[in-house]
């Protein structure tokens, strides 16, 4: 879903546009932004305090003489191999990472690309995971949970669950193809933009326990998202990317 908002037409970036800020950028550069939005063709909407959280002065500078957010090249070959991967839309990959360039500032993008549908990391993160016996393993206020159905509610019928946290040493033996790639952390860490917890998740095996999978502290990296690896800092092959006609695309902005 997330890399679908990239292609379309109008899109609402945070919802709310705040062009009254306490500090950040010189009231030159808004007032200059805010012209370059007015004539813009692509409408976007931005949160101004996150933005400008996210973007310095030099980097809107760019924006306003180029008409794209800068982006290091190891981020455009990772959203370039996460387009080739869409299974639902065939997009021309130029113009993709133009329009994505003209909305999306670095940091926007990496989250995009992070909590995509492509990603099993990212997913994992939000949604959680379910076992065999019903319960859901996932992030809630930090924290990796164990949520388990409790029953109704006698007087509206409403679903009633009961939650209890997990250890951090404790997530390999309850999730099945959960495994820490350097050693014990909170994988939740990553919602806070904390990325020093890398993990592994094999889809695959998430509803398989067996005895030998429970309880497998190390994992390895070799399976885990380009996005992700990225973050975390691990090593990441940009050779072994799908990043079609990366020379002539990555040097027009």
């Amino acid at each position: 879903m997330g890399l679908l908002m990239i292609l379309i037409g109008f899109v609402i970036y945070w919802i709310a546009s705040c062009f009254t800020v306490k500090e950040g950028w010189s009231q030159q550069t808004i007032n200059d932004f805010n012209e370059y939005q007015n004539f813009s063709d692509v409408k976007v909407k931005y949160n101004m305090d996150i933005l400008q959280e996210q973007a310095s002065e030099k980097d809107v500078r760019h924006l306003i003489k180029t008409g794209h957010w800068k982006w290091s090249d190891n981020i455009k070959k990772i959203y370039l191999d996460s387009i080739s991967k869409n299974k639902i839309l065939n997009v021309d990959p130029q113009a993709s990472l133009n329009y994505a360039q003209s909305i999306y500032t670095e940091p926007a993008v990496k989250q995009t690309l992070s909590f995509s549908d492509e990603t099993v990391e990212g997913q994992f993160l939000l949604d959680g995971v379910h076992d065999q016996s019903g319960s859901v393993f996932k992030c809630i206020d930090g924290q990796m949970k164990q949520v388990d159905f409790a029953g109704y509610d006698k007087f509206y019928g409403n679903v009633l669950t009961t939650q209890k946290n997990i250890k951090n040493a404790d997530i390999p033996r309850k999730i099945a193809g959960f495994k820490f790639i350097k050693g014990e952390c909170n994988p939740c860490s990553a919602l806070n933009n904390n990325y020093s917890c890398p993990f592994s998740f094999d889809e695959e095996r998430k509803n398989v326990v067996e005895e030998s999978d429970l309880g497998d502290y190390k994992g390895s990296s070799s399976s885990s998202s380009a996005i992700w690896k990225f973050l975390w800092g691990l090593p990441l092959d940009y050779s072994s990317l799908k990043v079609p006609m990366y020379n002539r695309v990555a040097n027009m902005n």
